[in-house]
């Protein structure tokens, strides 16, 4: 019985004076240090003035880089800045010469016959200009003016399209613009005319139509006025 005591005095010195136990921590890992990785930054894509017919989309089996998406992103940009660039070009543009509030119409401009009608002679009022045309864009005209005829005979008109105004200045007659008008008597008399025309741009550039004039069949020194009350309406239609 004594031994057997001794001996557990004996386990117990050896338990609380020997090593303790630890676990093991394993195999000793080397330091990391920390990397910073920097993502590339962002970039802006204003847009290109196209419409794709068809635009290129990710599929489950593509890789994640931005080129993955960035072509369908690409595509409807240039569809967006397509349809802004349509929008934006179809404008109206209006001149008006209105009389003094409650007066009578006044002349706004006189065209002098002095030979025999073959020339056509532009206005300096009737005329409407249109920046930023490009190759394409429509052009539809209204026109309204009252005038006055000296003597016997008769005068045409036409609107007219410039193209490229104050560069290379190329003239076209706007379709379904022309007509014509014929006094029956030696008496002053009154001709509201109007019309309208179509012309189609053919060179980038600001656009100019004017109302153009041919005297024909009149007396040398008769004139055709123009009076206030006229009224020119462009507008802009861009395919």
């Amino acid at each position: 019985m004594r031994i057997h005591k001794l001996w557990f005095l004996v386990c117990l010195v050896f338990l609380a004076c020997g090593p303790q136990w630890q676990p093991d921590p394993g195999p000793t890992q080397p330091d990391r240090q920390t990397e910073v990785i920097e993502a590339p930054m962002s970039t802006t894509y204003a847009g290109s003035n196209t419409f794709p017919t068809a635009v290129t989309i990710p599929s489950d089996g593509d890789t994640k880089p931005a080129a993955s998406v960035n072509v369908a992103f690409e595509g409807l940009a240039d569809r967006t800045q397509w349809l802004a660039a349509r929008v934006n070009g179809n404008n109206k543009f209006l001149m008006t010469v209105n009389s003094s509030s409650g007066g009578d119409p006044v002349v706004t401009e006189s065209f002098v016959y002095n030979t025999v009608g073959t020339t056509w002679t532009k206005s300096a009022v009737v005329l409407v200009d249109i920046p930023s045309c490009l190759i394409g864009d429509v052009l539809l005209a209204k026109l309204h003016v009252g005038s006055t005829v000296d003597g016997v005979g008769s005068f045409s008109f036409r609107m007219r399209l410039t193209n490229d105004f104050g560069g290379t200045n190329v003239d076209a007659d706007m379709s379904g613009s022309r007509g014509a008008m014929q006094t029956d008597s030696g008496t002053s008399e009154m001709f509201p005319f109007g019309s309208m025309g179509e012309g189609i741009v053919t060179v980038d550039g600001a656009a100019r139509v004017v109302l153009e004039i041919r005297l024909s069949t009149i007396a040398p020194g008769t004139q055709l006025d123009l009076y206030s009350g006229i009224y020119l309406e462009v507008e802009r239609f861009r395919a």
